[in-house]
């Protein structure tokens, strides 16, 4: 049988393409009192492998090759604590992500826009929140967050460089609400 791409119009052909993985997590949190709790957790998921169904993928000819599944192994230690009148809420957070074949739209090795497998990335990071509630329908919320990623195995993909940044991927990010009732 012809592959997709090789004569227009083709409209059907057999491809298939089986996915095994496992995933769960495993947290462990300590109360310190009734108003502070630090954690750790790991956890481990996956994405299922998946075709392209572009329609540019059918005529490059490779809409019938599978990106395989992406995994994420993702560690993570915290803490969240609230003040005694619990008007105040503070929650920070370190953490760090490794996928394995991360999926991803790039050029391929013939110069056609595909969807492929980077095979290794990182991500780490901290993240710290506050909330407050001083009264008088008053809350005032905020966050900053730290964001380092890198692409540390690009296997053959020519237009993904190893040492890159992952993309949409800010390093900083900052965020605020005034809310009154």
């Amino acid at each position: 049988k012809p592959r997709v791409g090789e004569r227009p119009c083709v409209l059907y052909c057999d491809i298939e393409e089986n996915v095994r993985g496992w995933g769960g997590r495993l947290s462990l949190d300590w109360a310190f009192s009734e108003t502070a709790l630090a954690y750790a957790s790991f956890s481990r998921g996956f994405k299922s492998g998946a075709f392209d169904t572009r329609a540019l993928a059918a005529f490059a000819g490779n809409a019938d090759q599978p990106v395989g599944p992406e995994f994420l192994d993702a560690w993570e230690l915290g803490f969240k604590s609230t003040s005694e009148d619990a008007t105040l809420e503070i929650n920070g957070a370190l953490f760090y992500y490794a996928w394995e074949d991360l999926q991803t739209f790039a050029v391929d090795g013939t110069g056609a826009p595909a969807f492929l497998n980077v095979p290794e990335t990182e991500l780490m990071g901290a993240e710290l929140e506050t909330k407050w509630a001083p009264g008088a329908g008053w809350y005032v919320q905020g966050g900053i967050g730290y964001n380092k990623s890198e692409i540390t195995d690009a296997g053959t993909i020519n237009t993904v460089k190893e040492g890159g940044v992952l993309a949409h991927t800010p390093e900083l990010t900052a965020s605020a609400l005034v809310r009154k009732e």
